[in-house]
């Protein structure tokens, strides 16, 4: 089942691709920001703040550089999880 889905979501990302790509970039560069100024308003250390800003780049980096469909679309999710968490955790803090 989950398999479909990222399948699916790959057919879609290839046939529209530049629409898609640049969803992915505004969407996750605005999540990753989001993340950043938690982690900056906790003051959590540069440790948590590298990880989201490294995450997110990763993520604009590969769709930037017309990676493979398959690749644009993983590296866009783990960076979007990784930034939700990361969201989560400084906002409980706060």
């Amino acid at each position: 089942m989950k398999t479909m889905i990222f399948e699916n979501q790959i057919k879609f990302f290839d046939r529209y691709r530049y629409g898609v790509m640049s969803a992915y970039l505004v969407i996750g560069s605005c999540i990753g920001s989001a993340a950043a100024l938690l982690i900056l308003k906790v003051d959590s250390g540069p440790f948590y703040l590298a990880i989201s800003a490294v995450a997110t780049m990763a993520s604009n980096a590969v769709c930037i550089a017309q990676g493979a469909p398959k690749l644009c679309v993983y590296t866009f999710y783990i960076a979007t999880f990784i930034n939700i968490i990361l969201i989560i955790a400084h906002a409980v803090i706060l």
